[in-house]
């Protein structure tokens, strides 16, 4: 739920139950937002009000206690999906823009334990990796674009394993 306060973009949850309004704890306006499949936690992009930066967030929705994941090194959109347990969170950072929403590099982030855990899957300069989708626990597909310069090359789907933590 979206609740305009003194700012905008700023994120609530509603406990349908109850009524309860819970703000986020979180100094940020939300962009996104993607709830987990088992709907104890968000992930949210947004951009802090103290800094302007951009940054990737996990919330729990008990208390609308967030937790930043990652300051995201440029403006541009950031592709988040969680794993089907809601156990893994995974992103795409750009790291290369060259205008809002138009990012010619990335990698992928693996975020764990309520964003305790993080583990870079790709470092990849020139490839824009975006929209993760998990396909099992433990591997997930994305898209991937091969740049050269402000050109993207043509696209390609890549698949990723990985050993979860224990």
């Amino acid at each position: 739920m979206w609740e305009a306060l003194d700012r905008p973009g700023v994120l609530a949850i509603l406990d349908p139950k109850t009524g309860t309004v819970r703000r986020v704890d979180l100094r940020m306006n939300v962009l996104n937002y993607r709830w987990s499949p088992d709907s104890k936690a968000l992930a949210a992009h947004g951009q802090s009000w103290d800094t302007h930066r951009p940054l990737l967030a996990w919330i729990r929705a008990a208390d609308g206690h967030g937790t930043v994941l990652d300051t995201i090194p440029v403006f541009a959109e950031c592709d988040f999906n969680w794993s089907p347990s809601s156990r893994y969170l995974a992103a795409v950072l750009p790291t290369v823009a060259y205008s809002d929403d138009d990012f010619c590099d990335s990698d992928l982030w693996i975020y764990a334990g309520a964003g305790r855990e993080r583990c870079q899957a790709t470092d990849t300069p020139g490839d824009a990796e975006d929209d993760p989708r998990w396909i099992s626990e433990r591997a997930l597909v994305l898209n991937v674009h091969r740049c050269r310069g402000k050109i993207p090359g043509p696209d390609s789907v890549r698949v990723m394993e990985f050993a979860p933590s224990r």
